[in-house]
């Protein structure tokens, strides 16, 4: 079978097949140079600081060009329980709601 993507573009071990994902998906090689970037960010205090925004806010800036929105429509989270937990919070329930969830789906961070 030919795979979608180069599996040579991948961290991982040769003639591996990962079907598995929930945040534990082999990260593509080109992403060690961004990793290395944020590492540098980061040693290097405010200014590491106020470089990271300037990706932050080119990237923001790409998305909504791409998607044809305004640049401040376009926000981040840190992880997919923060935005689970945002989306929740966003919700305006009242008395007598229900609210369903798949045992196998939920987590305990986002109950």
């Amino acid at each position: 079978m030919t795979p979608i993507f180069d599996p040579a573009a991948f961290e991982m071990p040769p003639a591996v097949a990962h079907v598995c994902a929930g945040g534990e998906t082999p990260l593509l090689r080109r992403h060690a140079d961004a990793y290395a970037r944020y590492a540098r960010d980061k040693a290097a205090g405010m200014p590491g600081r106020t470089a990271q925004e300037a990706v932050v806010e080119r990237v923001r800036a790409r998305m909504a060009a791409l998607w044809q929105v305004e640049a401040g429509d376009i926000g981040f989270v840190s992880s997919v329980a923060e935005g689970v937990s945002l989306l929740a919070e966003s919700l305006a329930f009242r008395p007598g709601d229900n609210i369903v969830l798949d045992v196998k789906e939920a987590l305990p961070s986002n109950s």
